[in-house]
């Protein structure tokens, strides 16, 4: 009896010491007149191949993935929701230093033939998809986690990787609930956060 209780006790305490798994989240950001500020939940899970990577990306209403083929330098775009997969264009390939560290970033964009529609994705083989933003409207999805450094890391490749964000994002004073700071983007939906 004292070596279950002891056992017990010692699984509690292990349980209480392991390091919570990041949760990640769409963090959306619409800017019609003022801008209207969203969170999406979302599941990551990624795998390996001898090519690439990838990675699914699953919310409360759709899993989409993108599979990279690093070799042909490649993006395939699967929605599970149309069971369809689009090859997305290659737009550019840039380095961005960031905190120090150099950065691959890959520009693709989605194909379309709609005057308004459409998307370019940004992407890092690091990082995966960290950032959308619409191709004519000022509308974005920034990937964030509850790694408050991984958070900020990828809003400074968002800032390096498309600068107008942040005259699109700042210049509009009303945001809903909360305001958009400069340098604390990453703290909008403090859910993801614990102190």
């Amino acid at each position: 009896m004292k070596l279950a209780a002891i056992s017990f006790f010692l699984g509690i305490l292990l349980l209480s010491c392991q390091s919570k798994q990041e949760q990640y989240y769409w963090q959306s950001i619409r800017i019609r007149g003022s801008a209207q500020l969203d969170t999406i939940h979302a599941d990551l899970q990624k795998t390996t191949s001898k090519n690439g990577h990838t990675i699914g990306y699953q919310m409360p209403y759709d899993t989409v993935e993108y599979i990279r083929d690093t070799v042909a330098n490649q993006l395939f775009l699967r929605k599970h929701d149309r069971a369809t997969i689009d090859t997305l264009w290659h737009i550019e390939s840039r380095q961005y230093l960031v905190e120090g560290k150099s950065y691959q970033i890959e520009r693709f964009k989605t194909p379309t033939a709609s005057i308004d529609g459409g998307a370019d994705i940004y992407w890092s083989d690091e990082i995966g998809m960290f950032f959308l933003r619409a191709s004519a409207w000022p509308e974005y999805e920034i990937l964030q986690s509850s790694n408050e450094e991984l958070s900020k890391r990828i809003w400074a490749l968002v800032k390096a990787s498309y600068p107008k964000i942040k005259e699109e994002i700042y210049s509009k004073t009303e945001t809903g609930n909360k305001p958009l700071l400069p340098n604390k983007e990453h703290l909008i939906d403090d859910r993801y956060h614990t102190q």
